[in-house]
């Protein structure tokens, strides 16, 4: 099946749940704000739920205060914790869950954001699996035959242009983590405690491992997408900064990129210094006109600059579920991070090993499907290692 971007109006006309085609997630909205806020207490009450052995309106009813939005807290509970929905009623339109559903990956990639997350920053193309196992977006393969238009006289014939498009294929790839808390802990947690915690935790180590992978150099094996330094085009940098810069611009150009989507991607200290060599950048936060987005994840000695219109990124919502019965070898690192693989412990020779029941703890276990891909590799542009000092 192909992707297609559809307007808003065009969605709620379509139900979702019987196209076949993939749907781009909507940017932020007026509400977004309160969405976020709900999204963080979410995954915070959820991990409550599963500790103190209760039900989505049971634990909405005990810890929310007057000023939330129950009915809001209660359908983002039963989309990550995937509980079991409320029979259809005639009442309730066919598209409105796939539609809340695409609502919360957006608000989750705001939150990534926020946390300064370059991917989610960036303007690319974002999908939501919405239970599918494999998207199909189509994408320019080449822009050779070209579609330029050209001038021409009255009566001459018009130019044939040509257009070769390709699918890229995007499966969910999961990312997964366990977190571990004493009841003691969670009993006394009160919501905003709990939405302070999935924001400090979730969402920040969340979005510093995203952009780990996103920007680094190991290629993509079915377990985990390609770091930008594999598949886009590599050229090392010299000591003239200036230089290096316009010359990844014209490689862009010359490779048929560069749009009003594209970026400068730097590590916030490279930001800093360039602001102090360069008036555009201090003014403007661009360098020769093209924006500049930073963070603290990025690799200081390396420069990126990237067409996003030929990124897509695609992503479900997570699943949270917790647990108080489970015995866990809590080993960091392992089974696979970050393309390293290392050995799976069993409960009686792993360590350290604990018994959630025996210690009067809980465990919340947290999967996000996940992918992205680059529809060429002319589209990314990467100068290292590089310094930028004044």
């Amino acid at each position: 099946m192909s992707a297609v971007l559809l307007s808003p109006r065009e969605a709620l006309r379509d139900p979702p749940n019987h196209r076949a085609h993939a749907q781009a997630l909507p940017r932020s909205s007026p509400s977004a704000a309160s969405t976020e806020s709900a999204v963080l207490r979410s995954i915070g009450l959820a991990w409550a739920a599963g500790a103190a052995g209760k039900s989505i309106p049971a634990i909405v009813a005990e810890r929310l205060s007057g000023d939330d939005d129950p009915g809001a807290v209660r359908s983002l509970l039963r989309v990550i914790m995937r509980a079991a929905q409320l029979p259809a009623m005639s009442d309730v339109e066919p598209w409105a869950g796939a539609l809340a559903l695409r609502t919360t990956v957006a608000s989750l990639l705001d939150l990534l954001a926020q946390e300064e997350s370059v991917l989610a920053q960036l303007p690319v193309t974002r999908y939501a699996f919405e239970g599918r196992g494999l998207i199909r977006v189509p994408v320019r393969a080449s822009t050779s035959p070209s579609l330029a238009a050209t001038f021409r006289r009255e009566g001459d014939p018009i130019r044939v242009g040509g257009l070769t498009l390709t699918n890229l294929e995007l499966a969910p790839l999961g990312v997964g983590v366990l977190a571990t808390t004493t009841n003691e802990m969670l009993e006394s947690a009160l919501p905003d405690e709990l939405e302070g915690i999935a924001r400090a935790s979730v969402i920040a180590d969340s979005a510093r491992l995203m952009d780990g992978v996103f920007l680094d150099a190991v290629p993509a094996d079915g377990v985990r997408p390609a770091g930008l330094q594999a598949v886009g085009v590599v050229t090392p940098g010299t000591a003239d900064i200036a230089a290096d810069m316009r010359a990844a611009v014209t490689r862009l150009h010359d490779a048929g990129f560069g749009s009003s989507a594209t970026r400068w991607v730097v590590h916030s200290e490279v930001a800093a210094s360039l602001a102090e060599q360069s008036d555009e950048m201090r003014l403007n936060g661009t360098i020769l006109k093209i924006e500049v987005v930073s963070g603290l994840s990025v690799p200081p000695d390396t420069i990126f600059l990237i067409d996003c219109r030929a990124l897509t990124l695609a992503m479900e919502v997570p699943r949270f579920e917790a647990s108080t019965e489970a015995s866990l070898v809590e080993q960091d690192g392992t089974p696979y991070t970050n393309g390293v693989t290392g050995p799976v412990g069993t409960l009686d020779t792993g360590a350290p090993a604990r018994s959630l029941w025996q210690s009067n703890s809980s465990s919340l276990r947290g999967t996000w499907p996940v992918n992205w891909g680059l529809a060429a590799a002319g589209a990314v542009q990467v100068i290292t290692p590089q310094e930028v000092g004044p």
